[in-house]
């Protein structure tokens, strides 16, 4: 893979779509970074899975950092990665395939590499990401309500679209009040950059899944039928493990960012506690 810039964002789409990659990245000018990267990059150069290589680019530039698998490394992925992601997590293997090609050309150049980070993570306009996000929250709210007067029976596809309708109101309510905490107590707030990126992976992830959504449901075949929409579940089964791997995605990432409660409590709450008494 070619520059470090590219590795990061790579690393953090990989986040986004739900990978267990538990690291905290902070957008910069360069787009999400986050230096467990580096650190895990050199791991690997140990155990002699990848060559780390700086490459010369001319005189008033930083050399360019290349990460490049071994042998080793291939049959790694080969055999301990992908072929596991083929047989137990398909739609998992779709998403990775998506990244791929996405930062396949590594003819582009740097500025426009940066300018298409910046462009879908919305970090540009705060104002902009703050429209979205309560556009994004009433859509999950009125599907919420939706989905509380129909009787989907135990259709696991619809249960597993209402799961997710459900997950994405919780966590886009708990950035929305964050957000404004924020702005009450950090009046020094740099509106071209962010603590953290989560909110931003959170909010496009949610925007893709109502896309999903609106394509994918109401399964009019089963109201209609009142039958499953295939003979042998196979269609619907499918679809209820795509949407439960968004799920996935949305509710790791909340995680990771604080903006889910988990068993040790409101994990953006012990943070923005001990910032406050910090000031």
């Amino acid at each position: 893979m070619r520059g470090k810039v590219r590795l990061h964002k790579v690393v953090s789409e990989l986040q986004k779509e739900g990978f267990p990659v538990k690291y905290h990245f902070e957008i910069l000018r360069m787009g999400p970074s986050s230096p467990s990267v580096d650190v895990y990059s050199r791991k690997l150069e140990h155990h002699n899975l990848i060559k780390i290589k700086e490459i010369p680019v001319g005189e008033g530039y930083n050399d360019r950092v290349d990460y490049i698998l071994t042998e080793e490394g291939r049959k790694v992925v080969r055999n301990e990665i992908l072929s596991v992601l083929e047989k137990e997590y398909p739609h998992l293997l779709k998403r990775v395939v998506k990244i791929a090609k996405k930062y396949a050309n590594e003819m582009t150049k740097p500025s426009e590499f940066v300018e298409m980070i910046h462009d879908e993570l919305l970090i540009d306009n705060k104002e902009e990401f703050k429209k979205k996000l309560n556009e994004t929250l009433e859509k999950y709210q009125n599907l919420l309500k939706k989905f509380k007067n129909e009787d989907y029976g135990l259709c696991g596809a619809c249960l597993a679209f209402a799961g997710l309708v459900d997950l994405a109101v919780e966590v886009l309510e708990n950035i929305k009040y964050s957000d404004l905490l924020s702005d009450e107590i950090f009046d020094d707030f740099d509106v071209n950059l962010s603590e953290d990126a989560g909110k931003y992976f959170i909010i496009n992830k949610a925007i893709e899944d109502l896309e999903l959504i609106s394509e994918k449901y109401p399964l009019t075949e089963c109201f209609e039928n009142f039958e499953c929409i295939s003979e042998d579940w196979d269609k619907c089964k499918e679809l209820e493990n795509e949407v439960y791997t968004i799920f996935t995605a949305l509710e790791s990432n909340a995680i990771i960012y604080g903006y889910l409660e988990t068993e040790e409590g409101n994990l953006f709450l012990k943070d923005l506690t001990a910032k406050e008494m910090e000031l």
